[in-house]
């Protein structure tokens, strides 16, 4: 039983999600915005190191040492909702390295 909406109230009102998410991993209700956020930038450093007009000598240097180290942090993170383990995955299927 619930109770009829007040007269000029709208139905949005009374359709609020409180419900914790059922996909979250060992019932922790954090998300994974640094997930997404390293996985981002590592995904924009190497469409710089990918486009054409290839940056030379130390910027070059500089972009893979970023990269590697955007990669490392989303390689440590440990992903708490379902969504962010599926980023994971996916982004491990995309490396192209034969160590990783």
């Amino acid at each position: 039983w619930a109770p009829l909406p007040r007269p000029g109230s709208h139905p949005a009102e009374h359709a609020a999600m409180t419900a914790p998410d059922p996909f979250a991993l060992g019932g922790r209700q954090d998300n994974d915005a640094e997930l997404f956020a390293a996985i981002a930038e590592y995904q924009r450093i190497e469409n710089l190191l990918n486009a054409p007009g290839i940056p030379e000598g130390d910027e070059i240097d500089s972009l893979y040492k970023e990269s590697r180290s955007w990669r490392e942090k989303v390689e440590q993170y440990r992903p708490v909702t379902l969504r962010g383990v599926l980023a994971a995955l996916d982004f491990g299927s995309e490396i192209d390295d034969a160590t990783y």
